[in-house]
């Protein structure tokens, strides 16, 4: 059995054994355990993932004709999402000649020859960026209004129809049965429906089956807060969707819904309870699954399978460490410190312990001088991966920079003295250093600013809105524990105190819950700065606070002013600008306005570098000559009706010279620089 398809289908955004796949191979095997005796069901079935990101149908079929023995697959499922459409039209694999007939390319078309007609012209006007809306446009006009004799379809209809019915033809004389997958996403069965395919097509309508096995399904719930890729729990929910689609091609007969959720809760017990695993664990809760005990060697088997078994990935960070001197020896372990890593090892060899790491301690301190305590626990919970007679715990700090870590073990009894203790430093000097100068002074920046909220924390937003960064002084490592929440409306509440709290499904057509942000935490000299980043904006209400899990610690509701990017647009609008590039720069009321228009994704992808120097270099931390403030258009700017506009607000002492423009992250390499 096997899937082609892009990112959806190759899932690189979780852990593999998670994967809708890996799911549905298990299912797949367990259901032919039990019926195979005296039926036609196969005796053994394979799962193939040929997922490939950022690729289309014309690219996936490429792959399912080089594959050398796809005489043997039974099964070919294409999974279908909604921008294949335009993937067939941009990568020009599948095209339609003038004839009508279908066009396989096994690589891109090559670039049209500089005189060689209205292709060529628009071939060389698209490298130019003043004519790529121009440009697209025409593209869609041209999707728009072209048709042929056989039905009226856009290019990229006709194509992708032609391309998807000549791989189902090759498929079946193959020996196989050839399925398409629609994927649950808004808009994908709409859009595939508008090519009008034969009525004899097989096709799994992903999203109708979500709506039958899932009471009040949301989309939101089963794909990523801050990316479209559906999570392990949508990979869960679409293998089952497959199981039943293929068991009774498979001559399986149907399983009992309770059947499935025992199996369920076996695949994924397996990994929640694999101490050699040191990643994600998810494990799904009723009614998906139903407590049943493994077999003898089921849950081994399954890892070994579906993730490597004993192929434990942190064995090659730990042989990487112990090639380096330990920071410490004591009681038997050697102490080893990574701070590249964000990693504090420890090692005991010979080690004969059931539990080795149940009176370990760790403390580490975000300053010498401070006495906050930035992680501290017991290790006792900490997972143990033994390599023959050693034993290796490893625990990663969660908040940087770290100056000293502390580090011992206490005695078997309570009130016993501590058996040995040591404090070794962590990070560089200089390190600790300039992180906590960088505090201190993005700190009193925020300071001075008028928050957006004031309650336990106080609450600032970015120019965008695509930030939001907390403030509170005085604060404690507890501050910082608790979880944050945020929900962002669309719209205007008539009344926002009416709505229910984090977690609520109420006005959820108007809103959209934030439970695990991305969030980035410091603390020094009892003050903490937290950030959250967030997608889906502009907004207009948000509403956000801490929670412990069981009640609300405390929470703020507040407008978003996203008119202040058309009130910037309006105060600068005819004005000479400071300087030219790629955008227009303008300096408005301490601030760099940026300004482009037209202006597409593309002007907005790379970086913004802004380098302020001032008059006075006592204003700077020592040995710094310029104040740094690049920013990514999505936190500091706004794409809409086809203009840019990004703010950036300056330091308020005299400056001497300004440094502006963009560059590739990646690369490194600029798109344009002006001086101010």
């Amino acid at each position: 059995v096997a899937f082609f398809g892009d990112s959806f289908t190759e899932n690189r955004y979780i852990a593999a054994q998670y994967s809708f796949t890996e799911v549905l191979d298990y299912l797949l095997n367990m259901r032919t355990r039990e019926v195979r005796s005296g039926s036609e069901a196969p005796r053994r079935v394979h799962v193939l993932n040929f997922g490939a990101s950022g690729t289309g149908p014309g690219y996936q079929h490429a792959m399912y004709l080089d594959f050398p023995h796809k005489a043997l697959l039974r099964h070919v499922f294409y999974v279908h999402h909604s921008n294949d459409f335009d993937n067939v039209r941009d990568s020009g694999l599948w095209a339609m000649s003038a004839g009508g007939d279908l066009l396989v390319r096994a690589r891109p078309p090559p670039p049209p020859r500089m005189w060689g007609g209205p292709a060529a012209w628009r071939h060389l006007l698209s490298n130019l960026h003043l004519t790529y809306l121009l440009i697209d446009a025409y593209q869609r006009l041209v999707e728009t209004v072209e048709t042929d004799t056989l039905g009226g379809f856009r290019p990229a209809h006709r194509a992708l129809r032609a391309g998807v019915l000549r791989w189902r033809e090759e498929v079946e004389a193959n020996g196989g049965a050839f399925h398409i997958v629609l994927l649950p996403d808004p808009g994908t069965a709409r859009r595939f429906a508008e090519a009008e395919w034969p009525a004899s097509l097989d096709v799994l309508d992903l999203g109708a089956c979500f709506r039958d096995v899932v009471p009040r399904f949301a989309w939101e719930d089963y794909r990523f807060r801050s990316d479209w890729h559906w999570n392990e729990l949508g990979n869960m929910v679409a293998a089952h969707c497959l199981y039943r689609f293929l068991e009774g091609k498979l001559a399986l007969g149907r399983a009992p819904d309770a059947a499935l959720a025992q199996a369920r809760y076996v695949y994924y017990r397996a990994f929640a309870d694999d101490t050699g695993w040191p990643g994600i664990r998810f494990m799904p809760v009723a009614p998906w699954v139903l407590p049943q005990q493994a077999a003898d060697g089921e849950p081994e088997a399954i890892r070994t399978r579906y993730h490597g078994g004993t192929a434990d990935p942190r064995r090659a960070v730990a042989r990487a460490l112990r090639q380096r001197p330990p920071v410490a020896r004591a009681g038997g372990w050697e102490v080893y410190a990574a701070p590249a890593r964000d990693l504090v090892m420890w090692v005991k060899s010979p080690c004969e312990e059931a539990d080795p790491a149940r009176r370990l301690f760790l403390r580490s301190f975000a300053t010498k001088e401070d006495g906050a305590v930035v992680f501290r626990g017991d290790l006792a919970n900490t997972p143990v991966w033994r390599d023959g007679r050693d034993c290796v715990i490893m625990a990663w700090l969660k908040r940087h920079p770290v100056a000293v870590v502390e580090t011992g073990e206490r005695g078997p009894n309570p009130g016993d003295a501590t058996l040995w203790q040591v404090v070794f430093d962590y990070d560089e000097p200089q390190v600790v250093a300039a992180a906590v100068a960088a505090f201190h002074q993005r700190y009193r920046a925020f300071a001075v600013r008028r928050p957006a909220a004031r309650a336990r924390w106080n609450v600032y937003v970015s120019e965008a809105g695509a930030k939001l960064t907390y403030l509170k002084e005085p604060c404690i490592v507890d501050d910082l524990n608790y979880r944050f929440f945020v929900r962002r409306f669309f719209v205007r509440p008539a009344d926002v105190r009416h709505v229910d709290g984090p977690g609520s499904a109420a006005d959820s057509g108007a809103s959209m819950s934030l439970h695990s942000p991305r969030r980035v935490a410091q603390m020094f000299d009892g003050k903490c700065i937290a950030d959250i980043r967030s997608d889906h904006w502009p907004v207009q209400t948000v509403r956000t606070g801490q929670t412990d899990g069981d009640s609300v610690l405390w929470e703020t509701t507040f407008h978003v002013d996203e008119g202040r990017f058309r009130r910037a647009w309006h105060r600068v609008r005819g004005a000479a600008p400071a300087a030219r590039g790629l955008f227009d720069v303008h300096r408005d009321d301490g601030r760099l306005v940026y300004v482009r228009e037209p202006c597409a994704a593309e002007d907005v992808r790379a970086r913004f570098f802004l380098h302020v120097v001032p008059r006075d270099e006592t204003a700077l931390a020592a040995g710094k000559t310029a104040a740094n403030l690049d920013f990514d258009f999505a936190e500091h700017g706004l794409l809409a009706g086809g203009r840019c506009v990004a703010m950036r607000r300056l330091p308020d002492y005299e400056i001497a010279r300004i440094t502006t423009g963009q560059l590739f992250k990646d690369t490194g390499k600029e798109t344009w620089r002006v001086a101010l």
